[in-house]
């Protein structure tokens, strides 16, 4: 089938999914145009100039559309571009919200081809004018989106439930989780670990990866190792990342006295290097307070690691509490502390999840699985 996959921006993530589903679709023999704006992901926007070691998308076919960027998400297209033009056998979309996807949707209708749509948000952003202009078109113009549209797919059931509460058609509705190139994490972070010029990291290493940010709850993860470190339990962290918080985590650490124990890194980590970096520790933590996927989460899985994650969004669906490591409830610097504690007194158990952990992201997270699941939606439709 010749297939559109509409999204706002390609990241150069190992894990980007826009790419890793035109790479599957690609491997099952459709013929797939990734059609994008030019702007940066936003977890991008930090290292932009940054030389990147990623390839360009396996798609057969990847157009850029002209588009200006008006800032906080917000980048117009022109109603016109020719790649949106072209006969498809169906039309999938990344997110309503995007004004790429409105336009990529109106072209769809028009030719009357199947449209497909993927949902990663399940809640309200903060800022008012962004907040209430989505609120406004979910009850208008998206809530129509939603009814003609053949597939709603959501990243997580935080999500579904989200959407399905507010009027979209249930019986077209599907927890479709976010995905991650599996394989390459954990044969990436095996050999790392067979490396024997690395030392062995001990359970006490603790590592988080994400944009700093009130979101991502770096915070209240450094007050959890204050609060371990009067414990008498010493933990040493790694939080990797950039973005407008560091100065302020930075003040917290000297604050907290936790010099030496917590390090903020906030040096480009090239795509293809993830894998081993994430191997230097032994546990991985995502405390966030809104977490619409995690995929760094899941990429910490797949190279076999315990995690410990607040119990959100994404979250709440990939980690196993007790099997592949520990949930605990946002904003609760006591309860993630008391976590930690547990699996540093209990290596054996903190390695058991890590592997439970690989194990799940294979079967359930990778980009494989994902589009098997897409094609068959895909054939249904055809019929």
């Amino acid at each position: 089938m010749k297939l559109a996959l509409v999204t706002q921006n390609v990241s150069t993530s190992l894990s980007d999914k826009p790419n890793l589903m035109a790479q599957g679709l690609v491997e099952l023999g459709h013929e797939v145009h990734l059609i994008s704006t030019g702007v940066p992901a936003t977890r991008e926007l930090d290292y932009r100039g940054a030389r990147t070691e990623r390839d360009p998308p396996s798609a057969s076919v990847h157009t850029k559309v002209r588009s200006l960027d008006l800032g906080r998400d917000v980048v117009l297209v022109s109603p016109f571009s020719r790649a949106l033009r072209e006969d498809f056998d169906a039309v999938l979309l990344h997110e309503d919200y995007p004004p790429l996807s409105k336009v990529g949707f109106l072209w769809a209708r028009r030719r009357g081809c199947p449209v497909g749509m993927l949902f990663e948000r399940y809640y309200y952003p903060p800022g008012i004018p962004i907040s209430l202009t989505l609120k406004v078109l979910d009850r208008t113009w998206h809530r129509l989106m939603w009814r003609r549209t053949q597939w709603l797919l959501y990243h997580s059931r935080a999500s579904l439930r989200f959407f399905t509460g507010m009027g979209a058609p249930e019986d077209r509705s599907h927890y479709f989780p976010g995905f991650i190139d599996s394989q390459l994490f954990r044969e990436s972070a095996d050999k790392a670990r067979r490396d024997p010029s690395r030392a062995r990291p001990e359970p006490l290493d603790v590592i988080s990866v994400g944009r700093l940010t009130p979101y991502k709850g770096q915070d209240v993860l450094i007050r959890a190792v204050a609060l371990l470190k009067e414990s008498g339990r010493k933990v040493h962290l790694h939080i990797v990342g950039r973005g407008g918080m560091e100065a302020e985590l930075r003040a917290m650490v000297d604050r907290l006295g936790l010099q030496g124990m917590v390090v903020i890194d906030t040096r480009y980590v090239a795509p293809l290097d993830v894998p081993a970096r994430l191997t230097t520790a032994s546990i991985y933590v995502q405390p966030s307070r809104i977490e619409p996927f995690g995929m760094a989460t899941v990429e910490a899985m797949a190279a076999g690691l315990p995690v410990i994650a607040s119990s959100v969004g994404g979250l709440a669906d990939s980690v196993v509490d007790g099997v592949t490591g520990r949930l605990v409830p946002p904003d609760d610097p006591h309860r993630l502390a008391g976590a930690l504690g547990s699996l540093i007194e209990d290596a054996d158990r903190a390695r058991q999840m890590g592997l439970q952990g690989q194990r799940r992201a294979h079967e359930t997270y990778d980009y494989h699985v994902a589009c098997a699941k897409l094609d068959a939606m895909l054939k249904e439709v055809s019929r």
